[in-house]
């Protein structure tokens, strides 16, 4: 028997569960997750009220989950980079629904109850398909504990990315503001003005009313009266600091102060894990991005079509350049081959620290959204 999926008759009432927060702005691993390695960062946890402290020094973790297949009883491993860890302090994991959307993982959220054509499920495109499960209104997946075997031999899929996440970053914003005002110049172009001038006034931003806390709940976001127990999940991130201070640099290297502080400022860290506990197991390699070095500096890509065909086959060119002189193409004889040309801009040149693309499905979606979660790149689009 696996006692992995046993239980304890203790608890009947801690389901493991991996529920999706859209309030959380970062993964949290719970109890139902084991760490893979640790980063070299920490962060300081904000509570979702400002009455409570926040919680100082929370690791940054990759953590391995397992899920079993409702189907065939098959079981995977869902890896979650850039989680909050937590471990046993918290009974569930939590799910930031757009730090999976940024890894190209599809969520659909909306349960089948409200939408009956909904998928209601996560999606890893071309792969694997999760459902979902309701506790109450909370979607969630039933996973628990990998067993060592298990981490060994199943497969694994990935569910965010291991680049450094931030979910305040201004690059969200400012795509979410172009494209809302493309969207408006389509509507103003195609849409006739009757239509807008019916439509518009009907269209009303939903709102949620809720009667005033009673006076002895005001202080406790939780309930203790039985079946009315509700739970309180949101968690945010306020800071973030390396392990790694400019005095333990300057011991370990036996360096001044000075040159251990620049040393830190120049460098990224990047490439640093950390194993709790003793080494049990081989550490997988993923350091695709320290194989390469980083261009630090805008890069700009585009596909380029041809009138005709080349005597070698040739229809398409991609093209890479900072606007500022450099520029490298490299012909293709596909659309669909543009990863193709950007794997070989990173191992001729090196990794673009910052891409900016259109928003053509071959520079988006795919080998190339693999290669950019891969190499770390902040890709943006026009």
């Amino acid at each position: 028997m696996d006692l992995s999926k046993v239980q304890n008759p203790a608890s009947k009432k801690c389901v493991n569960r991996t529920e999706l927060d859209s309030h959380a702005d970062t993964c949290v691993a719970g109890a139902n997750t084991v760490p893979l390695y640790f980063t070299d960062e920490t962060v300081s946890v904000a509570p979702f009220i400002g009455e409570y402290k926040s919680l100082p020094d929370v690791p940054i973790a990759s953590v391995a989950t397992a899920w079993d297949s409702p189907i065939d009883g098959s079981t995977v491993v869902l890896v979650i980079n850039e989680a909050l860890y937590f471990g046993d302090r918290m009974p569930h994991t939590l799910l930031c629904p757009n730090q999976l959307r940024s890894h190209g993982v599809q969520v659909f959220d909306t349960p089948k109850v409200f939408d009956a054509g909904s998928p209601h499920a996560i999606i890893v495109p071309g792969q694997i398909q999760f459902p979902l499960q309701l506790h109450g209104i909370i979607s969630f997946l039933e996973t628990r504990k990998p067993t060592k075997e298990e981490l060994r031999d199943c497969d694994r899929f990935e569910l965010t990315s291991a680049a450094s996440w931030n979910p305040f970053a201004e690059y969200f914003q400012q795509k979410e503001d172009l494209l809302r005002q493309r969207n408006a110049s389509v509507a103003t172009r195609h849409t006739p003005l009757e239509l807008i001038e019916d439509v518009l006034p009907r269209l009303v931003q939903a709102i949620h009313i809720s009667p005033p806390p009673k006076r002895s709940q005001e202080k406790d976001s939780v309930s203790l009266n039985g079946d009315s127990c509700r739970n309180a999940m949101a968690v945010g991130q306020s800071s973030r600091a390396t392990v790694i201070t400019k005095e333990d640099l300057a011991r370990r290297w036996h360096i001044g102060l000075e040159a251990a502080a620049r040393t830190l400022t120049a460098t990224t860290q990047l490439g640093m894990r950390y194993v709790d506990g003793p080494l049990e197991r081989r550490l997988r390699t993923s350091q695709h991005h320290m194989r390469f070095p980083t261009l630090n500096m805008q890069i700009y890509t585009d596909t380029l079509v041809a009138k005709f065909r080349s005597t070698r086959g040739y229809l398409y060119v991609q093209v890479f350049t900072n606007g500022r002189g450099f520029l490298h193409a490299y012909p293709l004889e596909e659309k669909g081959d543009a990863c193709h040309a950007l794997s070989r801009f990173i191992r001729h040149h090196g990794i673009p620290r910052d891409l900016t693309s259109d928003r053509a499905p071959e520079e988006m979606h795919g080998e190339w959204r693999c290669l950019v979660n891969q190499y770390h790149i902040t890709q943006t689009t026009t």
